[in-house]
């Protein structure tokens, strides 16, 4: 995926590691070409409709986030320099209105995994990565994260009548940002009640080796 090089510059430190092991996310905050969050904004903000796994192929742009060294070296340093991506991927649009989210976490039976993925592995194999082309305020429905709940052996469902939880992350991010996950990791969009509409753009990597 990468070139060893990029993966050493930017992996991450021995406790930015052990930080993602007990917590289950990261920030990333790539140094992205002037106006290219912009340019991907706009994209999104003209489509008709959502594309789904072909987000890709229509903001082609997002190419330039993922191929960042600050992007790569992160993955690497949690999946392996031969980590890939998954063909699923999607643009969530929380516009003006748009209520919270109840806490979850994601369907497994959304993925086509070889071999099967189960929760709780052992190791990191899998990952989410978030990136926000916008600012994200707190009144524009930020991405609500649970620190550790990815090695809990509980149903997020159980607590989700809950609207605040002790140590909880509320993603207020620059544009930009990417937020790597844990998959097993309990999070929830909260509400939007701004005027301008939040993207999301939610990616997976697998470790493959």
């Amino acid at each position: 995926m990468t070139t060893t090089a990029v993966a050493t510059d930017h992996r991450l430190t021995d406790d930015e590691m052990a930080s993602f092991v007990i917590r289950g996310y990261h920030i990333v905050q790539p140094e992205l070409r002037e106006g290219l969050n912009q340019e991907i904004y706009d994209a999104l903000d003209a489509l008709d409709t959502n594309p789904g796994d072909a987000v890709l192929e229509t903001v082609h742009q997002l190419n330039e986030v993922w191929d960042s060294p600050e992007v790569v070296g992160v993955l690497t340093s949690l999946l392996g320099p031969d980590y890939e991506m998954f063909s699923h991927r999607h643009c969530h649009r929380n516009a003006p209105g748009t209520p919270s989210q109840q806490i979850h976490q994601d369907n497994m039976n959304d993925l086509r995994v070889s071999g099967g993925q189960v929760r709780s592995p052992d190791r990191v194999d899998l990952v989410l990565a978030m990136y926000y082309p916008q600012d994200v305020e707190q009144n524009m429905g930020p991405t609500c994260i649970l620190p550790g709940t990815h090695v809990l052996n509980a149903l997020p469902e159980r607590m989700a009548s809950q609207g605040n939880f002790r140590d909880q992350f509320i993603a207020t991010v620059p544009a930009g940002s990417v937020v790597i996950l844990h998959y097993d990791i309990w999070h929830a969009g909260t509400a939007n009640t701004s005027k301008r509409v939040r993207y999301m753009l939610k990616f997976l990597f697998q470790r493959t080796s």
